[in-house]
């Protein structure tokens, strides 16, 4: 296994040679061991109790207090449905693994996704061992997914045998005015396939980017990326998640910071703020398994 990945790895750096590389950072140059970020203010633990509070009190705000929202729905989430159909068999628990940048390494995005699927799948279950839903994470501050996905972390990636794998970059893709949709179609191309090749019986779905600040003003790269990615999971057959149009466009990052879910380098969120992303992503997935 790894020497095919060594092969594929190989490829993506030929390919890199021939392609603008995208000079994008999300205000941490200096990367930390995955998962391992720390935030000013005390990230949850990994057993962080979840509650229908929390939920309730997550979905509220959004409705309540953000503007120019749109509804939280998976776009194509019929891709999922080798996932979906895992969960209804019930033959084994199902594996999900999310990667991406310092908004998933941080921990409180990817734990509120995690509770909320747990809390519907595995609500009866307290015992994790039985648990149907086993969810973990790969991340890094400041990465790209081309760059991310050097071979030693997809052979991690492999050896997880996810059956969906959440992509969740695009902010460090974006943030610059140097921003160009063909080089980063590229290397999503690049990318996509050295992660289908290791992880060939998983459902992907990829999140778009949040939104940020470039200076003093909201970066106008973000709306070009989340289309891009957008366009290019509809290519793919991949499902899409547009967190940037579902908190409000263009007034998204107001709408954050109105709630102050935003922290002072306006391109991270607080606590409260990834908790609210990850619950809506984590309801969007929920609420679509009916329907497929």
């Amino acid at each position: 296994m790894m020497k095919t990945i060594k092969v594929l790895f190989a490829a993506i750096l030929i390919n890199l040679f021939s392609a603008q590389t995208i000079l994008a950072n999300d205000g941490n140059t200096d990367a930390e061991p995955l998962g391992a970020t720390e935030t000013v203010d005390k990230p949850w633990t990994l057993d962080f109790a979840y509650t229908q509070a929390d939920s309730i009190k997550a979905l509220e705000q959004i409705d309540q207090h953000f503007r120019n929202t749109k509804p939280n729905l998976l776009e194509r989430a019929e891709a999922l449905n080798n996932f979906y159909q895992k969960l209804m068999r019930e033959e084994r628990p199902v594996s999900i693994l999310q990667i991406g940048d310092s908004h998933v390494a941080g921990r409180e995005f990817p734990n509120a996704v995690k509770a909320v699927l747990q809390q519907r799948w595995d609500e009866n279950d307290s015992n994790t061992a039985n648990a149907q839903i086993h969810y973990d994470y790969l991340a890094k501050n400041g990465a790209t997914m081309i760059k991310f996905l050097t071979p030693e972390r997809l052979s991690a990636i492999a050896e997880k045998k996810p059956d969906l794998v959440i992509i969740s970059f695009g902010t460090n893709e974006c943030h610059g005015m140097g921003y160009d949709e063909a080089t980063h179609y590229k290397q999503l191309e690049i990318a996509f396939d050295s992660l289908i090749a290791v992880c060939p019986d998983a459902d992907f779905l990829f999140t778009g980017p949040q939104g940020a600040y470039l200076k003093y003003r909201p970066n106008p790269m973000t709306v070009r990326c989340a289309s891009l990615l957008q366009k290019f999971a509809a290519d793919r057959n991949a499902a899409f998640w547009n967190i940037y149009e579902i908190a409000g466009g263009q007034r998204a990052l107001q709408n954050y910071m109105a709630q102050g879910l935003l922290r002072h380098d306006r391109v991270h969120f607080t606590p409260q703020g990834y908790q609210l992303q990850g619950e809506l992503l984590g309801k969007a997935i929920v609420n679509a398994f009916p329907n497929i």
